[in-house]
């Protein structure tokens, strides 16, 4: 049997690795108000989530891949260096452009919990985990990360025309 799904797990636990990470630096940057609010209460879910992939990979006898892992940790460091007018400090834009690559990760993560929910149907090594809940939440997630994109992206481009 190939690889497959070795693979998906892997590159999704880098994925949700990034995704997290992104989830961290957006909290500090946002510690308070409905932004920092609902990022505080994902932290702990993103971290549930690689969790669980990680024991899927266990369940399969397979490991993490600390090289995919370093790549998207990497990865979302280097997603600081992006164009937002303002090189060495947080601007609005900053937040409309992580509130973006959040939003972008979380409809990643939901077609990958649709696939992983609707393989447990057949793979007796996942039918005990929760992933139908991974897909729900992550669905709220990505609505709730909608209304947040489109209050902050409303006042960075507003601000514009001033």
């Amino acid at each position: 049997m190939p690889n497959h799904l070795k693979t998906y797990l892997v590159d999704h636990a880098a994925l949700t690795l990034a995704v997290l990470e992104l989830a961290k630096r957006a909290r500090n940057s946002n510690p308070e108000g409905e932004l920092g609010e609902f990022l505080a209460e994902i932290i702990p879910m993103l971290e549930a989530e690689r969790k669980t992939l990680k024991e899927m990979l266990r369940r399969i006898k397979a490991s993490d891949s600390p090289l995919k892992n370093f790549a998207a940790w990497s990865g979302e460091k280097a997603g600081r260096f992006k164009l937002n007018d303002s090189l060495f400090t947080y601007s609005d834009l900053s937040r409309v452009v992580e509130l973006e690559a959040l939003l972008a990760g979380t409809e990643l993560k939901t077609a990958m919990w649709d696939a992983l929910a609707t393989l447990a149907m057949t793979q007796s090594d996942f039918r005990d985990l929760d992933l139908d809940g991974y897909l729900r939440k992550n669905k709220t997630m990505g609505e709730k990360l909608r209304a947040l994109h489109r209050t902050a992206a409303h006042r960075a481009l507003r601000a514009e025309e001033s």
